[in-house]
């Protein structure tokens, strides 16, 4: 009787058998190490590696005009950042039409290698000019080949078909149905080399749409907060050329600098272009009011017979003073509002208050509509326009609106009314004035109304002064604190990963192997191996030899 019954699998540990077939296996071990070198290699050598450039900025805004003008909390208050606005625009297509227009990327060298063909950004041997006549040239290779220092051949693919423009100068236009092209040479002796150790194509070039560049920039540039509270961002952008990689990522950083000092002295220029265009106005009804009491003093010989009518001119010229600074809040006020009825964001509107009377309440509330468009812009990254909190923030920005609305139809309300009792006070002051000598009263009149044009005049100067002062005192304090730089190490592939990856692979598939060829395992090997599956008495074993015994 067997004291063990034979089964298919193994089911004790044996060391010495483990070891043996350890070694049997030895050439496959090496076999699959091989073969995952080889995978690994052949990786390496035929993907293209990828570069990484960094940048780091930190975000915030200041105005230096209240330095200058005692005002610091005056002119364009806008303290409140919004981080995740600023990351969106960063990312967004704006900047990146910005960043291409401001870098040499219309058209991209080429060169082609041993395996992998490689970008030649700002060291191309040769130089491309281009006057584009039809969308068709966008990203589509040229092929050169130059003959010498002065010919060259062009090849490229037209509707499915090779066309070729052989022994071409250098340095002239040459006109295909789709854009004029121009090249120049830059570096021969590099040309050269290039073109003995590739007979064919060794260079090309590509001429890229815009939108196709600013596509992939907004596709792969990655932005993320570094440190919330500390308003610092990382700007990352990944691409086969070190050097144009760095080049992308500095450029946005400075057109985003650029961008946010023209996008906070947006209401500063609005103002000043209404200031200037009201100073035109003014300055013709000077000038004919000057001309009218220029005339009048010749026509009647009269120096100044203001003398005899001090007291009532006086009266008058105070309160025309008072009419035209009043008009002057009725016209920004008006202004308001319909700047309102076109646009949410009030925070650039809030310029307009400057040097206004009774602008505490109307500043509180366009402090309150701005802060509920802030809430519902950041809830929009959290939740769509459809949400009921969303609805929520729709309905109290209408009401805040209307609040606002109401408080400015009272405060020109009040301000017409002030006007028209300005007016009244005027109008019984001539009726009294009427009643002096007709000369003194003509003469007085005339030159009310050139000191009423002149003062407005001088206060609209103040006013652009002012305004122009705090339009260059507003500067974007976001401080680049790490520039990208050019890296030399790609972050893809990772060599020393894939290599001990493939590695450990192929010992891994050694080990399973090594593992199931134990498993399996069925032969004799010694009398051991048969001991333990019978009771018969064993009397001895017949060797086997794999050669003819003599």
């Amino acid at each position: 009787m067997p004291r063990k019954k034979v089964t298919p699998l193994n089911e004790e540990f044996d060391l010495k058998l483990l070891i043996a077939i350890s070694k049997k296996s030895a050439i496959w071990f090496a076999l699959f190490i091989f073969l995952s070198f080889m995978v690994a290699f052949l990786y390496l050598r035929y993907t293209a590696p990828i570069y990484e450039s960094v940048a780091i900025i930190k975000l915030a805004d200041e105005n230096n005009a209240g330095l200058v003008l005692g005002k610091q909390d005056q002119f364009m208050s806008d303290n409140i950042t919004m981080l995740a606005g600023d990351m969106e625009l960063i990312k967004s297509k704006i900047i990146a039409h910005r960043a291409v227009s401001r870098l040499d990327l219309q058209i991209s060298y080429f060169a082609k290698g041993t395996v992998l063909d490689y970008e030649l950004y700002n060291s191309s041997p040769f130089e491309v000019e281009i006057q584009i006549k039809d969308s068709s040239i966008f990203q589509r290779p040229f092929f050169v080949e130059f003959q010498n220092r002065n010919t060259f051949t062009i090849r490229y693919n037209s509707q499915g078909q090779r066309q070729e423009a052989v022994n071409q100068n250098v340095n002239q236009w040459i006109d295909f149905p789709f854009a004029k092209i121009k090249l120049t040479i830059r570096d021969f002796e590099n040309i050269s080399s290039q073109q003995q150790e590739f007979a064919q194509n060794a260079y090309y070039f590509q001429v890229n749409h815009p939108d196709y560049l600013v596509g992939r920039i907004v596709r792969d540039l990655v932005v993320f907060p570094l440190n919330i509270e500390a308003k610092t961002i990382v700007i990352k952008l990944k691409e086969k050329n070190s050097p144009k990689s760095a080049d992308i990522v500095n450029s946005i950083t400075h057109e985003f600098n650029i961008y946010d000092v023209e996008r906070s002295s947006e209401a500063a220029n609005s103002i000043l272009r209404f200031i200037d265009t009201t100073l035109a106005q003014v300055n013709l009804i000077l000038s004919e009011s000057e001309l009218n009491l220029e005339e009048f003093k010749r026509r009647n010989k009269i120096v100044d017979p203001q003398t005899l009518a001090n007291s009532i001119t006086s009266r008058m010229n105070s309160l025309e003073e008072q009419r035209a600074e009043t008009q002057f809040e009725l016209t920004l006020i008006e202004k308001l509002k319909k700047d309102l009825d076109n646009n949410d964001d009030v925070s650039n509107y809030l310029v307009l208050l400057t040097g206004l009377n009774k602008a505490g309440q109307l500043s509180g509330e366009l402090n309150n509509l701005q802060n509920l468009v802030n809430e519902r812009d950041q809830l929009m990254m959290r939740a769509t326009d459809q949400s009921e909190i969303y609805k929520s923030f729709a309905r109290s920005i209408s009401s805040q609106k209307q609040i606002l609305y109401n408080i400015i139809n009272n405060e020109v309300k009040n301000l017409k009314e002030k006007v028209a009792n300005i007016d009244n006070l005027i109008a019984q002051s001539d009726t009294k004035f009427s009643g002096l000598p007709q000369q003194q009263v003509e003469y007085g009149r005339l030159l009310r109304m050139y000191n009423i044009n002149e003062k407005f005049y001088s206060m609209l100067l103040e006013k652009k002064a002012e305004f122009s002062i705090a339009r260059a005192g507003y500067v974007p304090k976001n401080i680049i604190l790490e520039p990208a730089v050019a890296s030399k190490n790609p972050i893809s592939p990772n060599r020393a990963l894939i290599i001990s990856s493939s590695l450990i692979i192929g010992f891994v598939l050694s080990l399973i192997l090594i593992l199931i060829r134990y498993l399996l395992h069925d032969e004799i090997g010694t009398l051991d191996d048969i001991q333990p599956y019978t009771d018969a008495p064993l009397l001895g074993i017949v060797p086997k030899y794999k050669r003819d015994i003599p």
